[in-house]
């Protein structure tokens, strides 16, 4: 027997079951939406397995991948952040109606952008001053629903818009529209900021256990509202993607977002850093909810299954995880059974 292979015998079972679960829990995901697009592909040959069709999922789930990341800032830091839907309906409406009132555009979006960093700030206040973040964020997106349609007088906006700024939402370069590739800086962006910066560290500290992270010396407070800011600042970029891409401002259109962007979300925490909210798990979150979805449509379901299979994809992401960390402590628990079985009892 070679040494590699004695190596191998050398580990316990119960070990190599522990390796197995936790590369499912970091991969399985991703093996998931593989397995789902080669069922499609089999299933609708001559419509889902193509170009066209590929560049419509990725292309289509851009404005979905921002505000999902809204929805993972606040998560982040323990917190729920309702209030993004609203956020993007009033950006939405804002950089459209500004523009009709002569504002360039540039300017429109950063007031947009402004906005919601503000609202985020507001949210955080709250939530520092150790409100519920649910109640709090509810709160606050039905004011913002109601400023919104103020705002647009309950009508959708769509005068005077600058052709440059819906060229930004429905522009094409190889094929793919601008947004996409925006989506996909700000996902290395955020992917670099959380992952090898200090600043990140502190933010999972924080909503992993806030009292622990405050004892250790950390600003928690602040570092809230930053996450809750960030996460402001992003569901209104969202709504000026939405409204670049739809050429037109509409007061309640961030309600549609509100379900697929926590279900993307806690999808995420199963994916690639398991038991945390991360962007690139939250991006195979929102590519395995549109694959599913675009599937179930083209094997010709009927629309009004879309808020069912969005819920039941929320339920599984909750329940998921905590199934996965079950079996893995049984898993250890095993293992050491059997590391002192072997080891024998001490007299």
């Amino acid at each position: 027997m070679t040494s590699a292979s004695q190596a191998k015998a050398a580990i316990p079972p119960a070990v190599n079951r522990i390796g197995y679960l936790q590369f499912a829990q970091r991969y399985g995901m991703i093996v998931v939406l593989a397995a789902m697009i080669a069922m499609f592909s089999i299933l609708r040959p001559e419509t889902f397995p193509t170009l066209a069709n590929a560049q419509s999922i990725l292309n289509n789930q851009a404005v979905l991948i921002v505000i999902a990341m809204a929805a993972m800032m606040g998560l982040i830091v323990g917190a729920f952040d309702l209030s993004i839907a609203a956020t993007l309906s009033l950006s939405s409406a804002l950089v459209i109606g500004l523009q009709g009132q002569g504002v360039p555009w540039p300017f429109a979006v950063l007031a947009a952008l402004v906005c919601g960093g503000l609202i985020g700030l507001v949210n955080g206040a709250f939530i520092v001053a150790r409100f519920n973040s649910f109640v709090v964020t509810l709160a606050t997106s039905t004011v913002i629903s109601g400023i919104a349609m103020w705002y647009t007088g309950g009508q959708v906006l769509f005068a005077k818009i600058d052709p440059t700024f819906l060229n930004t939402g429905r522009g094409r370069l190889l094929g793919f529209v601008y947004p996409l590739y925006l989506t996909a800086a700000l996902v290395v962006l955020l992917w670099f900021v959380l992952e090898h910066t200090p600043l990140g560290r502190k933010l999972y500290a924080t909503g992993s256990n806030l009292e622990a992270a405050r004892l250790t010396g950390l600003p928690t407070g602040r570092l809230t509202m930053a996450g809750l800011a960030a996460g402001g600042v992003l569901a209104a970029l969202a709504g000026v993607m939405q409204s670049a891409k739809i050429g037109s401002g509409q007061p309640d259109i961030g309600a549609v977002f509100l379900l697929p962007a926590f279900a993307a979300a806690f999808l995420g925490a199963s994916a690639i850093k398991p038991g945390r909210f991360n962007p690139l798990g939250t991006v195979v979150g929102v590519y395995l909810v549109a694959t599913g979805f675009t599937g179930l449509v083209l094997l010709g379901v009927d629309i009004w299954i879309q808020p069912i299979f969005y819920g039941l994809v929320l339920l599984v992401a909750i329940i998921a995880p905590r199934l996965a960390e079950l079996a893995r402590a049984r898993g250890e628990r095993r293992a050491m059974l059997r590391k002192v079985g072997a080891a024998g009892v001490p007299r």
